[in-house]
């Protein structure tokens, strides 16, 4: 974050961040991280998801990159739009799929609307997330009810995805439907 935006105080950031880490479960370390890091960025959340955008393609690969989407789940529910993009390119390099529970649950239609766009995409990860995301039953998260009342409410995701050319995308739907059993 330092070297895309200036004003990031790493040494404070660092100490800060990892002051109580030991303590914490894997998904409460993820959390802990957004939440110190949202003291360290800008105020405007465009501004911050932006910078995020630039920082996120020079991380390694892995669990880190969950911070991203969850910086997006804990402080992204006033816009929307913005955070829809996000969770899309953020899911590019480590999933989105729990972040985007929220969502679901705060305004599932227009959420699933967007998913459905999602299961078109021409990225596997992002297809992915279509499926993952809105699975009735998804380890380690809340289940989502509506999905577990009215499984045809994701069938046409699942109808895109199920011929899916990625086994990664394909197994995704499968994993999807045993939720629903």
């Amino acid at each position: 974050f330092a070297a895309t935006y200036k004003s990031f105080a790493t040494d404070k950031f660092v100490n800060e961040v990892t002051e109580s880490l030991k303590t914490l479960s894997l998904n409460e370390r993820m959390r802990h991280t957004a939440l110190i890091l949202h003291q360290y960025l800008p105020a405007d959340y465009k501004k911050t998801i932006s910078l995020m955008k630039d920082v996120i393609p020079t991380m390694t690969p892995g669990y880190t990159n969950l911070v991203f989407p969850e910086y997006v789940r804990m402080f992204g529910a006033s816009d929307f739009t913005v955070s829809m993009e996000a969770l899309n390119y953020f899911t590019r390099f480590g999933s989105s799929e729990f972040a985007i529970r929220s969502f679901l649950k705060s305004d599932f239609e227009k959420t699933l609307k967007i998913m459905y766009t999602w299961s078109e995409d021409e990225n596997l990860h992002v297809r992915r997330l279509a499926s993952e995301g809105s699975r009735p039953r998804l380890p380690w998260s809340f289940k989502l009810d509506a999905i577990i009342e009215r499984p045809s409410l994701t069938k046409p995701i699942l109808e895109n995805l199920k011929q899916d050319e990625e086994l990664y995308v394909r197994k995704s739907v499968a994993n999807h439907l045993n939720d629903q059993t």
